[in-house]
């Protein structure tokens, strides 16, 4: 492993990290791992998970579900990590028979929708048609144990499907410790395509293709990242328009919502570019287990 980033302060805590890259694969995870998370997750990490995007993300992955699985009706899907439940809600209006997994439950989870707190609590209860996990691999301290136990959940012809923030992409390089989507120390692991594929492999899975691009991760993962690199304060117009944001306006913070607009408008045109040559922010993963589930 060699080190790529030094001196990451945590916002909530001032501890330092660092990440480190492995030379093959283009891992990157973060150091020192922290012995308790929770500080890290609190009600504020939540906010409006999407912002203004959120419609357009939630059939955005609902499509590509689709497109990868087929309609719902009655079928079963697991979303592993599904925060406040606004995929699981967009799944069961299409007729998807859902539940979830959440490690830190936000009060606001509707209270008629199934949602656990570990696989330990699932059980042995149900198999899946489908199971997704939007945005949640990098931040498990294990993912190769929770997708290895994850195959037995999943029914013969099932599908996994994974977006991963892309640590190989123009964006991650370009604005370095400053990325958005690096977010030290909940995001652990940094994944790039030889990364997330082996990963899967290693667990049991067969990949049955890679795709690039969401595009409103690619884009604030752009504007946010020059941002960043050029002012102070930390994410300021991404606290605001995911709802995170708390306290008083100032002229700063208007500076940042402003400049945030204007990059977020110009950056479009290389979150675009990026996915068209397998470099965008965001990566997507399908697969199937490549085995018999296990017993």
């Amino acid at each position: 492993m060699k080190r790529r980033y030094m001196g990451i302060a945590a916002e909530e805590t001032g501890e330092q990290f660092e990440v480190e890259e492995c030379p093959g694969c283009g891992l990157g995870q973060t150091r020192p791992k922290p012995a308790d998370m929770d500080i890290y997750y609190q009600a504020t990490y939540y906010g409006n998970r999407h912002g203004l995007t959120n419609r357009l993300c939630m059939r955005r992955r609902l499509n590509w579900v689709r497109s990868q699985v087929g309609a719902g009706s009655g079928r079963r899907l697991l979303d592993f990590g599904c925060g406040d439940g606004s995929f699981l809600l967009a799944a069961r209006a299409k007729g998807w028979e859902c539940c979830g997994i959440e490690r830190n439950l936000p009060a606001s989870v509707p209270h008629d929708l199934p949602v656990f707190r570990s696989l330990d609590e699932l059980g042995d209860r149900a198999s899946f048609d489908c199971v997704t996990f939007w945005h949640v691999l990098e931040h498990l301290d294990d993912p190769v144990e929770v997708l290895t136990r994850i195959r037995r959940f999943v029914k013969p012809g099932g599908v996994v499907l994974a977006a991963v923030p892309n640590f190989g992409s123009w964006q991650a390089r370009v604005t370095g410790a400053s990325w958005l989507h690096l977010d030290i120390p909940r995001h652990l692991y940094h994944f790039t395509r030889r990364s997330l594929t082996k990963m899967f492999e290693v667990a049991g899975f067969g990949v049955r293709g890679v795709s690039y691009g969401e595009i409103e991760y690619d884009v604030i993962g752009w504007s946010q990242g020059l941002l960043n690199l050029g002012f102070r304060g930390r994410n300021e117009f991404f606290k605001v328009v995911s709802g995170r944001s708390g306290g008083t306006w100032s002229l700063h913070r208007a500076f940042q919502v402003s400049a945030g607009l204007g990059l977020s408008l110009l950056a479009t045109i290389p979150a675009w570019g990026e996915s068209q040559i397998g470099r965008a922010g965001t990566l997507i993963l399908t697969a199937q287990a490549s085995e018999a589930r296990e017993s």
